[in-house]
């Protein structure tokens, strides 16, 4: 959809009377432009603009990119926005319920309208003069607020030329914006035609409405979302972008760090010495260590013995948890297994399989300590520390031990298996696991042969638990970091895409797999995988420029490029992603070659290699393979199937 230009208005919220009014909650007043000042600028009253006179065309277009996975970003400058329908942010969307509350904004002359519509005012101020007043009425139910606050710019994935600024908080309800009238602001309100003594005989004239009132009336503070026909947008809170310049200047010289013995300047930071030398049978891999030059082992063959076990032996289904004590991800899983497991009952057992992650310096001190409990007191003595060490917001050596003073072990036993570390050949082992199954990140899963990684929604994981129990579980691919996807980051369904750019069947496939993803937005995540083809010169170059963007945020990348199958020179990529605004140095880099880059690439390969995945275009769709070009009806059938095990 190209993206229009779209006039906000700030517009101020009157409380209803006390400190209990809407104005001292959600929608903060903005600050009067005096006299003589500007009459169109961006001051902090107008990071959160009331947007009740946007056309309802553009209000649909808001909502619904929304809603379709990460943050909405724009561009905004002097008195405009730009919704950058083509461009998102990382992050995602909560909706916060708040008690009712009923709210209106009178505007009676020219300095009121530039105090609180100054963006609009200029094609208000007729309307103004004629009708005599401008009027808000406002329903307010709850809040879309986003999950960060903080996003560099060169986080954002897709066409995002101009952007400035990410839609972190969404008011929504039902409102009337309307001239002439009149509006009592109190516990009730009032319209009509102005009295007697009003400057002005106009009737009420409508301008824009959304929302329903009525509607509005269902909604509580138990709510998950706004109740049907009381989710308008009211006003947006925007934050902006941060620069990754402004952040390298605060940044000490490289140069004037002196670095402890046992470690190394990398980076602009110290950090540890890492051999790079591994066993026989083993390679080195960033950022990973040493991992198997074999195949890794299925995921059902994993062994559970002598690891702590909660559920019956009977049970169906076996979830194998690769976790971490100091990690905040494993923590947030914890609180969503036990919602799993109240589902299930007697249908699944779960298995904690210990993966403290090397910067987690707390990580293996925890990790034994869990297993002593374990070794004490058996599976009951190993959840009470298991939850003792999740409730831990700060890690230390003291926290644990009064932890296993509470549990009532032996302590003097407990001292000594913490000095001597005799549990560390358990962790290591435990590990050893999860770096031949080729994991990359706490916390990891196995349920059955399908594996699930990251904290996600209590409804992937029943979604896995029926695939096994309906015998059509299959092995998914782990996402590496970095790579790039697009749809939602906690969908049901996720489907790898390995191809190749410079291929015309890759490039064919695109406009059908963003047709799928339009289908599911909320149940879909599409992950791309490079595959290049030798025999394409261009394909392993471009396959390096997908990377630039961190954090999983390249689909813009990927897509752009596979648009232009036959454009794929240095100058024409340049050109091409210029529109991204990922900083032209960045591209040549990647373009130049890099080790990071390279390794990328090559752990796809691998992975690729590893499923058979031997031809470009080949998709995953929760393990399923689908090799070769797809119609959009084949993988929408793949889809259901993953979604209706």
């Amino acid at each position: 959809m190209k993206s229009r230009g779209i006039l906000l208005a700030a517009l101020l919220l009157a409380g209803c009377g006390g400190n209990d009014n809407l104005a001292s909650k959600l929608v903060d007043e903005p600050d009067f432009v005096p006299e003589g000042q500007a009459k169109c600028r961006v001051g902090a009253s107008q990071d959160k603009p009331l947007i009740v006179e946007w056309p309802s065309g553009e209000r649909a277009d808001l909502e619904a990119r929304s809603r379709q996975g990460g943050l909405v970003v724009v561009r905004y400058e002097g008195c405009e926005m730009q919704i950058l329908s083509r461009c998102k942010a990382p992050g995602a969307y909560a909706y916060i319920p708040v008690t009712t509350k009923q709210d209106t904004l009178v505007i009676q002359n020219e300095d009121e309208l530039y105090a609180n519509l100054p963006v609009g005012a200029v094609k208000l101020e007729g309307k103004l003069q004629s009708a005599g007043s401008l009027n808000v009425t406002m329903t307010l139910v709850g809040k879309f607020a986003a999950d960060r606050f903080d996003v560099v710019d060169d986080e954002l994935e897709g066409a995002c030329g101009g952007a400035t600024h990410v839609v972190v908080g969404m008011n929504v309800g039902a409102f009337e914006f309307f001239a002439g009238g009149s509006a009592e602001v109190g516990g009730g309100v009032t319209v009509g035609e102005v009295g007697a003594g009003a400057k002005s005989a106009a009737k009420r004239e409508t301008l824009s409405r959304d929302g329903d009132t009525k509607a509005c009336q269902r909604a509580s503070t138990e709510d998950e979302g706004p109740p049907a026909g009381c989710g308008a947008s009211l006003r947006l809170e925007v934050a902006p972008l941060t620069a990754p310049s402004v952040q390298a200047k605060v940044k000490p010289p490289p140069t004037e760090l002196v670095c402890p013995a046992g470690t190394t300047l990398t980076d602009g930071m110290c950090q540890p010495k890492i051999s790079r030398t591994c066993p026989a049978g083993m390679k080195f891999a960033d950022g990973r260590g040493c991992i198997p030059l074999v195949a890794p082992l299925q995921a059902a063959a994993l062994p559970t013995k002598g690891s702590p076990v909660l559920g019956p032996d009977s049970a169906k289904v076996t979830i194998q948890w690769f976790g971490g004590y100091q990690d905040p991800f494993s923590r947030k899983a914890n609180e969503i297994l036990k919602v799993v497991m109240a589902r299930h009952p007697g249908q699944v057992r779960l298995v904690f399989r210990q993966a403290p992650l090397a910067f987690h310096k707390m990580g293996r001190p925890a990790a034994y300590a869990a297993l002593e409990a374990f070794a004490q007191q058996g599976d009951d003595g190993y959840w009470k520390m298991h939850e003792a060490l999740f409730a831990m917001r700060t890690f230390d050596e003291a926290y644990i031990r009064k932890a296993a003073e509470r549990l009532g072990l032996d302590m003097a036993r407990f001292d000594d298996a913490m000095k001597r570390g005799v549990h560390k050949a358990k962790v290591d082992q435990d590990f050893a696991a999860f770096n031949a199954q080729g994991f990359r990140g706490t916390p990891t899963f196995t349920i059955g042969k399908d594996i699930v990684t990251g904290a996600q929604r209590a409804e992937l994981f029943d979604l896995a638990i029926a695939r096994v129990i309906a015998g059509k579980d299959g092995r998914q691919l782990p996402t590496p970091p970095g790579a790039a996807s697009t749809g939602s980051r906690n969908a049901l369904v996720e489907m790898h895409w390995f191809g190749s750019f410079q291929d015309p069947a890759t490039a064919k496939m695109a406009p059908i797999v963003d047709q799928l993803i339009a289908a599911y937005p909320k149940r879909l995540e599409a992950v791309w995988r490079n595959h290049p083809l030798p025999m394409l010169d261009r394909a392993r170059p471009a396959a390096r420029v997908s990377h630039v963007a961190v954090r999983g945020r390249g689909w813009g990348i990927v897509r752009t490029l596979l648009d232009h199958p036959n454009q794929l020179s240095d100058a024409q990529i340049v050109h091409h992603l210029a529109p991204l605004a990922l900083g032209e140095k960045r591209v040549r880099e990647a373009l130049a070659g890099g080790k990071r880059y390279e390794t990328s690439i090559d752990e796809d390969l691998a992975d690729a290699k590893r499923f058979k995945a031997a031809r470009v275009p080949t998709f995953f769709v929760n393990g399923k393979k689908l090799e070769g070009p797809q119609t959009l009806g084949q993988l929408k059938a793949a889809v259901e199937g993953a979604l209706n095990p």
